[in-house]
């Protein structure tokens, strides 16, 4: 038996729940599940430097975020790390920025405390919903 990924849905964040969880657009409706991973995305607009005619849209995963529960039209999803080819992160912890109120700060420490990163996550960004599935060889 072997792992693939399968695409679930496409949302955004919706609103901050608590200090380490999200609310996104998609539910039960679009097919998520508890247990979903879902991956919040830096899209950025790539531009010919001439024409400035676009030339696409570069995606990059910024958080990664579990779902713990799905209610019809949306889900909550608390955070798993940020970068997820990296690894390695135990403690997270979240502040909201006192002059946006609806923008988060994820702090993600690792196991060793000798490093910590920041992301800052608003209503609206994009994020993708995926799901691990067994499938046999």
């Amino acid at each position: 038996m072997s792992k693939r990924t399968e695409h679930v849905a496409k949302g955004k964040t919706a609103n901050i729940v608590s200090k380490d969880r999200l609310a996104i657009s998609v539910g039960e409706l679009d097919g998520v599940e508890v247990g979903d991973t879902v991956v919040v995305l830096n899209s950025v607009e790539i531009k010919d430097p001439d024409s400035y005619a676009v030339l696409g849209v570069y995606h990059e995963t910024r958080l990664r975020l579990r779902v713990d529960s799905v209610a019809e039209k949306f889900s909550i999803a608390s955070v798993v790390d940020q970068n997820p080819t990296t690894g390695g992160f135990s403690a997270l912890s979240a502040a909201l920025d006192s002059t946006r109120v609806r923008r988060m700060k994820v702090i993600v420490r690792s196991e060793s405390a000798e490093s910590e990163s920041a992301v800052w996550v608003e209503p609206g960004e994009p994020v993708v919903v995926t799901r691990s599935i067994e499938v046999e060889d």
